[in-house]
């Protein structure tokens, strides 16, 4: 706000090779200046963020500084158990992954394609010494052949699928 009105609203960007740098003009709404930053055109990285708002007298004001954190980095995933091709059965076939992030890996799911099956989660992994384990209970699946992929999410909602793993089921 400003006695003399406001004329416009900027948000800049400082860190790395950014100092004070726009990267957009903010529309007004009914809850404030708003401005959706596509965040891909700058580095993965911590930033400050302001906001810089000019009056009808062209005077300018910064706001206090907030720190953000950039993260477009998505995780990477593979599938090590079962290997390509492994039957598995019963109510406790082991499915293990590998998963890591430029940050942190929030989650690791196992997902289920095949017959009426597209993508569907069967499970989310726990984290443990030896990768992302999930005991499945198989026997609700039909008897068939099926891709079993791991989804990795970092803390920023990036995801990613595996390759996919062809699996008998019993």
């Amino acid at each position: 706000s400003s006695p003399a009105g406001v004329k416009t609203v900027q948000f800049v960007v400082s860190g790395g090779s950014y100092n004070k740098t726009a990267i957009g003009t903010a529309s007004l709404t009914y809850i404030g200046y708003a401005y959706s930053w596509n965040t891909t055109g700058v580095p993965d990285g911590t930033y400050t963020l302001q906001s810089l708002v000019t009056d009808n007298a062209n005077g300018t004001a910064y706001s206090t500084a907030v720190s953000v954190t950039v993260d477009n980095t998505p995780p990477t995933t593979s599938v090590i158990v079962p290997s390509n091709g492994a039957g598995v059965s019963g109510t406790s076939a082991t499915l293990d992954a590998t998963a890591s992030d430029n940050v942190s890996v929030k989650s690791v799911q196992f997902v289920l394609s095949g017959g009426s099956y597209n993508k569907t989660v069967i499970g989310t992994a726990t984290a443990t010494i030896y990768g992302y384990y999930y005991a499945w209970n198989t026997t609700g699946v039909a008897n068939g052949t099926y891709t079993v992929q791991s989804l990795a999410t970092d803390e920023a909602g990036n995801t990613t699928y595996s390759t996919g793993i062809r699996s008998e089921e019993h």
